[in-house]
């Protein structure tokens, strides 16, 4: 293998957690907040109805930078598999952006509302 940790290598985890320990950092530092788990990711933040275009921006900005991170260190990202989930109660999903979302390259162009 030239790149990643054969499956069941005992030293797996903690390889793990050094490799995505960028990762995490680069995420904050668009003060969103993440949930890393083997090979997948969760990026996810909260803001109020009227701030809900800037935090688009920033996981827009936040996505590059990630599939950046990720192209040198010879991972490949999914934009395919790529899902966006707004959250909000039913009288404020009114105010949910309907506008195209940008995943590295791709558009989203009909987000999830629950």
């Amino acid at each position: 293998m030239q790149y990643g940790v054969p499956q069941g290598l005992v030293l797996g985890p903690i390889l793990f957690l050094l490799y995505t320990t960028d990762l995490a950092k680069l995420i904050e530092s668009h003060s969103l907040n993440e949930h890393l788990y083997a090979n997948d990711m969760q990026v996810h933040s909260f803001s109020s109805p009227s701030s809900v275009d800037q935090l688009q921006m920033r996981m827009s900005a936040c996505i590059d930078k990630v599939a950046s991170w990720m192209s040198s260190n010879h991972l490949r990202p999914s934009a395919h598999k790529t899902e966006l989930l707004w959250c909000a109660s039913a009288w404020r999903q009114s105010q949910l952006p309907t506008s195209t979302f940008r995943v590295c390259a791709d558009y989203v162009t009909q987000p999830f509302k629950t």
